[in-house]
């Protein structure tokens, strides 16, 4: 599933996605969904777009990557066929200029 949210700055749209994971995560206590992992990336953060697979790579195993070997590393993670894979949350916020 791929879900994405979009508008212009100011209008709720970070709040919004943190409500619905905070719910989500308050149904995974109470045992209703299954457990998931859920990141948040910064893009105004990182020193270039490349960096996000670094970031990613790190908040899901603790571990430090170039941006292209953790870009193999999560093509490689999110391809393997695992039934017991939980699902991730990945929320890239970034600032287009228009």
């Amino acid at each position: 599933m791929r879900a994405d949210v979009s508008g212009v700055p100011g209008t709720g749209k970070t709040a919004t996605v943190r409500h619905v994971i905070a719910q989500l995560q308050r149904e995974v206590t109470a045992r209703e969904v299954d457990e998931f992992a859920f990141v948040e990336i910064n893009a105004m953060k990182l020193t270039s777009p490349n960096m996000a697979y670094s970031v990613l790579w790190q908040r899901l195993t603790e571990q430090k990557q170039q941006p292209k070997k953790a870009q193999d590393l999560l093509d490689k993670r999110f391809k393997q066929h695992d039934p017991k894979r939980f699902m991730w949350w990945v929320v890239y916020r970034a600032r287009i200029s228009v």
